[in-house]
């Protein structure tokens, strides 16, 4: 099992889209990957649910997501 954690300082530096792209290409070449965010602020109801932003472009970045 591989871990990888990818953090910053500052908001707006792209963690979100690196995030996506290992995530895809990763389930691409057949792996199965799974993303967590233990802190974030904002969020958007959907479905009756709360849900963080950042995760939902993860999920929508490639149809396979497991978020």
């Amino acid at each position: 099992m591989l871990d990888v954690f990818i953090t910053s300082s500052e908001a707006n530096q792209g963690k979100t889209f690196v995030t996506a792209g290992i995530s895809s290409t990763l389930q691409s070449l057949g792996y199965a990957t799974s993303v967590y965010a233990p802190v974030h602020l904002g969020g958007v109801v959907r479905d009756g649910f709360l849900e963080a932003p950042d995760l939902l472009y993860i999920k929508n970045s490639d149809n396979k997501a497991l978020v």
